[in-house]
Parts: structure tokens; C-alpha cells; sequence
């Protein structure tokens, strides 16, 4: 897995600040571009938005990672926003091709 020094920082200092982090993983049923419509991304977005780390599992496709990323940009403000995403790889079962 990879993981970005940004993140990496932002784990191992934050306690020095005394603030908080949340990790939250989500198994989202069939999560790929052609079941989910618009709709539906903006209710998972709005769920996303209140943890600072964020794993998928079941995701299908490179297409539902980039239109989740877009979607939590307009449900998340500016000063919220995520620079970086890292995967290990998507696909179904042994099909999986990395990010």
C-alpha cells in the first residue's frame, strides 16, 4: 500500500498538537461507475466528509474513485479539501488492476 508523506506527517504529529484523527473504512456493496448514480455518491460523500482517512473496499473501478473524489470536493469545503489518493489496487475479485 502505498501511503503519501503528507499523510504520513499528519499521523505521526497530530498528537503532538492535541487533535484528533478519524479512520474510517466503508464496504460500499458493488461500488462501481455503472451502479451508482449522482445522487448516491452525494449521501456516500456526505458520510466521507467527516473522517480525515477514508478506506473503500468493493470498488470496481478507477471511474467511481475519480468521481468520489469529485463529488467530496463539492460536498467538503475548501479548507477540508484531501490532496491525495492512494489505493492498492480495484477490480473484482482476482481481476484487480492498481490505481
Amino acid at each position: 500500500m502505498r501511503i503519501s508523506l503528507k499523510a504520513l506527517l499528519l499521523i505521526l504529529y497530530t498528537p503532538l498538537f492535541g487533535q484528533s484523527i478519524t479512520i474510517a473504512t466503508f464496504n460500499v456493496r458493488i461500488f462501481s461507475n455503472g451502479f451508482r448514480d449522482d445522487a448516491e455518491l452525494y449521501e456516500i460523500g456526505e458520510l466521507l466528509k467527516e473522517y480525515d482517512f477514508i478506506a473503500l473496499q468493493e470498488v470496481r473501478d478507477t471511474e467511481i474513485l475519480d468521481r468520489t473524489v469529485s463529488m467530496l470536493k463539492i460536498v467538503v469545503s475548501p479548507l477540508q479539501r484531501a490532496s491525495d489518493l492512494a489505493c492498492v489496487s480495484v477490480g473484482l475479485r482476482g481481476c484487480a488492476q492498481p490505481c
